[in-house]
Parts: structure tokens; sequence; C-alpha cells
């Protein structure tokens, strides 16, 4: 199987920064604790307050089953990064497999 790489992107409104770091962390908790899924969050060098999520995922199944199976948990947390922490309510993400 191919692996499975999953970006999202934006910027945040700086006086959000340490509720958004809060909610990245509680992110990290849920889906690091899971097989076949590295995720992590990394901050543009360039741009301040400006994330990259990245989802390394053994396959696009694990990714899909943990979109599944943590939905109740993880969609509340999206939800607030979209709606309350990023700027202009934008993301932009891409989706990569293995070559």
């Amino acid at each position: 199987m191919r692996k499975f790489l999953f970006e999202i992107t934006y910027s945040i409104n700086p006086k959000m920064r340490d509720e958004y770091l809060g909610v990245i962390n509680q992110m990290k908790e849920i889906i690091n604790a899971r097989e076949g899924i590295q995720y992590s969050v990394f901050e543009s060098d360039k741009s301040k307050n400006n994330f990259t999520e990245i989802f390394l995922c053994d396959s696009e199944e694990v990714y899909d089953k943990l979109e599944e199976e943590e939905h109740e948990r993880l969609n509340p947390l999206n939800e607030r990064i979209v709606m309350e922490f990023a700027i202009q309510k934008k993301t932009f993400y891409t989706t990569k497999h293995e070559v």
C-alpha cells in the first residue's frame, strides 16, 4: 500500500494563538494515539501564525478510518480551527500518495 499525505494550511488570528495551540495539542493526543498515523503541525519560518497540519498515514484507508471513528471528537476541534482561529475562515488542503 502507498502512504497517504494530507496537508491543511491556514493562517490564524495572532490574538487566538494560545487557544489554537491548546486545540492542536488535543488533536495530537487523539490522532497520534492511533496506529498507522503520524500527525504533526508546523509553523512557517517566513510567516508567523501560518500553520500546516500534516497527516502521514500508512494508507488512505487509515486516514478514512480515523475520520470515521474519531469524527465526534475531532470535528468540534476542526470546526474551532476554521470558524474561530483561521483568518477569513480560509484553509487550503492537498492530498498526496507515495510513489
